[in-house]
């Protein structure tokens, strides 16, 4: 099926008058067209002739003129044949008349919103390790996690390449060869007892006392052997942060060795990685007297909770990484 293809800025109800009144001056015009080629058709034969039936000559107008000639003609003697010129005329118009009469609901099941797929270049950035402030870009991550939903790109695939915001693009899977496959199990809001002991470490999660109990049991066990992040906002009101949001990170390291910094920046196996976003209510903040290099107080925090997501990142076996190497996609 063919359609015709108009700017979304368009209102729909605006394309759907003009075409209603389209198909109305349409059919007037093929109603008047068939009427007078009919009308001159016949109208020839005055020349040659002084006396011609009338109904020979009859043109037919409107739907009402040929209810009224179908009554006429059904009054003589039934529709002989040459009167059959006179009935296809009827038909005609009676089709062209109901034609008009129903342009709006024609004009309505005609047309629909939609989308056009186009295939076109498309700007956008490479996965690469080079990466600068991009946790501060929260507007910009927001973006393009909007922009990857409304493109309906999977959730279980991590992109090699990652086209423009601005580009109003949608995935089609014949189109990608993701190297990396993402698959997570993910934990619902949890209540969580900790508290913050004040006790500088790695990490800034590692000042968080009970912090363990968001992680999985076999992690917990072997948490020595795996490589550990965390990242926290806060704001505070006199002694202690209102509101706490600790992001972490859990994962296998590709190299345990500190001089291995090949192994350690980049990765081309498979790689578990369990993050959990904690948030405390009412923590309290670090005295003059601490460590400075403490980013807590001491002391209990009156709620917190939790949710966590454990996810598996393997390579591709039908499209391996060309470098060999697990890169991110930079926003910059």
């Amino acid at each position: 099926m063919l359609w015709a293809v108009f700017p979304a800025s368009w209102s729909l109800s605006n394309i759907r008058a003009v075409l209603a009144f389209i198909i109305n001056i349409l059919c007037a015009i093929g109603i008047w067209a068939m009427s007078y080629c009919y009308w001159r058709w016949h109208v020839r034969h005055l020349k040659t002739k002084q006396n011609v039936s009338l109904l020979s000559i009859l043109s037919i107008s409107g739907l009402g003129e040929a209810a009224d000639a179908v009554l006429v003609l059904d009054r003589i003697k039934g529709f002989i044949p040459r009167f059959h010129p006179i009935l296809i005329q009827c038909m005609l118009v009676s089709m062209l008349s109901v034609t008009a009469i129903m342009s709006g609901p024609i004009a309505k099941f005609s047309t629909r919103n939609g989308f056009v797929i186009r295939e076109t270049n498309v700007p956008g950035v490479l996965a690469t390790i080079d990466h600068t402030s991009q946790i501060g870009a929260t507007v910009k991550w927001n973006q393009t996690v909007e922009r990857l939903k409304r493109a309906r790109f999977p959730s279980d695939q991590l992109l090699d390449f990652l086209p423009d915001n601005q580009v109003d693009w949608v995935y089609q899977p014949s189109q990608w060869n993701s190297s990396w496959s993402l698959s997570c199990v993910h934990t619902s809001l949890k209540q969580i007892d900790v508290t913050v002991t004040g006790k500088p470490g790695t990490t800034a999660m590692d000042e968080v006392s009970g912090i363990k109990s968001a992680f999985p049991q076999d992690v917990v066990e072997n948490w020595s052997s795996y490589r550990r992040d965390s990242s926290w906002r806060a704001f505070y009101e006199g002694d202690y942060f209102v509101d706490v949001l600790l992001i972490n990170s859990v994962s296998t390291s590709p190299s345990n060795s500190s001089k291995d910094y090949t192994r350690m920046e980049a990765n081309n196996g498979t790689i578990r990685m369990v993050l959990t976003a904690l948030h405390m209510h009412n923590v309290p903040q670090k005295t003059s007297s601490a460590s400075k290099n403490a980013d807590f107080g001491v002391g209990a925090v009156e709620s917190a909770a939790y949710t966590m997501a454990d996810c598996t990142i393997s390579p591709n076996p039908r499209f391996p990484p060309a470098t060999g190497e697990l890169h991110c996609v930079s926003l910059d």
